[in-house]
């Protein structure tokens, strides 16, 4: 299924890029319900149209960005290109849950209103590939004890099941971060409840919950999901608020690694005893059981 942003002129119905459905939204109801159609692929620059709905992928599927329009094969895609969808601090640009395996390459989520990307549950495992999420999560009011908001990242909030696992490669999240009071979640991440995360070459950049409480963690929040987490940047990420650090890894998270990674010039000042904390440095972890550990490679 194509979606092009400028094809009004073809027939609409995604079979080409001449025919490709010209809205966001319209395109991306239609591939999730024609279930003999196994790939999206995604031109341009996409604004959001109406409100976010969870959609629910019970087949395996990827949804692709980094085309132009004139492309027959994945492989003539420009490098480096990535398509954007762009929630205009009005809605979120992607909410999903999955049963199967989905791939997510080469785009680019800004503005959603409360997150870039929402996984909000599925046994079905996620790769998320070569992808930008930036100034995600401004828009929306993250609500203290606000089940719908509770733990999210303004980036992403990624969300399985102890059968699902999470692969990020390549990506990078900048600018993100929140507007609301939650005790819970990230600027630019909230992964949890995953049978394990494998995180590779990932940047996290001057990210800011910019909130009295804000979430845990100005980059980074992980939550029961054990993670190897390679090759990765955290640099400039900045929170201003209670309990305050970069990376917050809580629950049953043993067995996971730090490799390779830097942290640099992350900034977390208020750290008030009223709001839970003294503010908790870069990398905080409150780990299920005493045999749990993380290392640092």
């Amino acid at each position: 299924v194509h979606v092009r942003p400028g094809a009004e002129k073809g027939a609409n119905n995604g079979t080409s890029w001449t025919d490709a459905y010209a809205d966001y939204r319209t395109g991306l109801a239609a591939f999730v319900a024609d279930v003999t159609k196994e790939e999206l692929w995604i031109a341009g620059t996409n604004e959001v149209s109406g409100a976010a709905t969870t959609h629910s992928f019970t087949r395996a599927v990827a949804i692709r960005g980094g085309f132009t329009g004139a492309e027959n094969t994945i492989g003539e895609r420009e490098a480096g290109r990535q398509s954007v969808v762009d929630g205009q601090n009005l809605y979120d640009c992607l909410n999903f849950q999955n049963s199967a395996a989905v791939t997510i390459e080469r785009m680019f989520f800004t503005r959603g209103l409360n997150s870039g990307m929402k996984k909000t549950g599925g046994a079905g495992d996620l790769t998320v590939e070569e992808c930008s999420f930036f100034l995600n999560g401004y828009g929306g009011s993250w609500n203290y004890n606000n089940t719908y908001y509770l733990g999210g990242g303004g980036g992403a909030s990624l969300v399985g099941t102890a059968a699902a696992t999470l692969t990020l490669k390549n990506s990078d999240f900048t600018g993100n971060g929140t507007s609301g009071n939650s005790d819970d979640g990230s600027g630019a991440a909230y992964i949890a409840t995953f049978k394990r995360v494998y995180m590779n070459g990932c940047s996290f950049v001057t990210n800011y919950p910019n909130a009295l409480r804000g979430g845990r963690a100005s980059a980074l929040q992980v939550y029961n999901a054990p993670f190897a987490v390679s090759n990765c940047v955290f640099r400039g990420n900045k929170k201003n608020c209670a309990s305050g650090c970069t990376v917050d890894v809580t629950g049953n998270c043993g067995g996971s690694v730090f490799a390779n990674c830097l942290f640099a010039g992350n900034y977390n000042t208020f750290g008030s005893t009223y709001y839970g904390g003294t503010g908790l440095g870069v990398v905080a972890l409150a780990l299920s059981y005493a045999s749990n550990t993380v290392d640092f490679a």
